[in-house]
């Protein structure tokens, strides 16, 4: 396997662009969101106050590997294959295990870069007390899975679409949902424990509520002023070796969907490396829901003077994945503004 010569490849080009040195930058000063929980909280004692900075500071960290992970990975294979490289890989010696295996390792390195920048600012929780090893354990093992899992993901998406938004967005969703699986599955190992060492009599608790919010609380560490340090003695048969067990069995798990995503982004990028052209019957779907029918005259000319003023933004138009994506990130934007208030009513008299 010689993957080192497009590993330097792409280490030079990310070199050169401002973005990964600003990105750290960014990883660093959300993690001092923290910093300000505690000027807030100054007359309470001092382990509520780091426990709570940790609480803020790793759902600050969470939520950046679940988005910028795909940003930095989701238009890695369709930028090759909109410029139209990915083919020139293919005439090399290289298969495309190695090229994707490759291009993740430097994205992994990037977004490790991006970890590595705010994990001194962590330390200051652990300073003003409240907070044990299997704490941070547990935030770092949550925040390896959601960047392990979102890398993975984002290659895929990558490998088999084009469009730089559309892949994005897809990309994110994913990785939300993955991450959420992740914490279903993080809830459904204690609930077994549970069950098997009698704690709980039946599951008759268990409702569609607790199957959505407990994962996302797990997940967070936000646990009513406490840690998950705190669960191994309120809950029985929960020990330090039975948490960590836990882990392992967590980081195992997606250490193999990762390697089933990579292989799976392999084999899109081998299938989809070329553009096929579309069959009869595909075409006529093709212009029936994304054709023109009315005002064509009207919408030639609007293109037109469009291409003859910025030929980029004409082009990123042009296709209906493009078209598509813009139109999806609308709609985003527009639950999520729809959304918020009903949210924040429950603040209000």
């Amino acid at each position: 396997m010689n993957i080192f010569p497009i590993i330097t490849r792409e280490l030079r080009v990310e070199a050169r662009r401002g973005f990964n040195h600003r990105l750290r930058v960014l990883a660093g000063l959300l993690s001092m969101l923290g910093l300000i929980v505690m000027i807030l909280e100054s007359g309470a004692p001092p382990a509520r106050v780091g426990i709570q900075m940790f609480g803020v500071m790793h759902v600050t960290m969470l939520a950046f590997a679940l988005v910028m992970v795909p940003v930095i990975a989701s238009d890695s294979l369709a930028r090759e294959r909109r410029e139209g490289t990915l083919g020139l890989l293919f005439l090399t010696h290289l298969t495309a295990w190695e090229i994707v295996l490759a291009k993740a390792f430097v994205h992994a390195i990037r977004a490790a870069g991006c970890w590595l920048a705010a994990l001194p600012v962590f330390v200051v929780p652990f300073l003003l007390g409240g907070l044990t090893w299997l704490d941070f354990v547990t935030a770092a093992t949550l925040q390896f899975i959601a960047i392990g899992l979102g890398l993975g993901i984002s290659m895929c998406v990558s490998a088999k679409l084009r469009a730089q938004s559309v892949a994005l967005g897809f990309s994110i969703v994913l990785n939300l949902l993955a991450i959420w699986i992740v914490g279903l599955g993080f809830f459904a190992i204690l609930a077994a424990i549970l069950f098997k060492t009698r704690s709980v009599p039946s599951p008759n608790w268990i409702s569609w509520e607790t199957l959505v919010l407990l994962p996302s609380v797990l997940l967070s560490g936000i646990l009513d002023g406490r840690t998950w340090s705190s669960l191994t003695s309120l809950i029985p048969g929960i020990t330090y070796a039975t948490w960590y067990q836990i882990l392992v069995e967590l980081v195992l798990a997606a250490i193999v969907i990762m390697a089933a995503l990579l292989w799976l982004a392999a084999r899109l990028a081998q299938a989809g490396w070329r553009d096929r052209l579309r069959s009869a019957a595909q075409e006529k779907w093709h212009q029936r829901f994304f054709g023109q029918f009315v005002w064509k005259n009207y919408f030639h000319r609007r293109a037109g003077r469009l291409l003859d003023r910025n030929p980029i933004v004409w082009l990123q138009g042009y296709s209906v994945e493009a078209r598509l994506g813009k139109w999806g990130w609308c709609l985003f934007s527009t639950i999520v503004v729809s959304v918020t208030p009903l949210d924040l009513g429950q603040f209000t008299d």
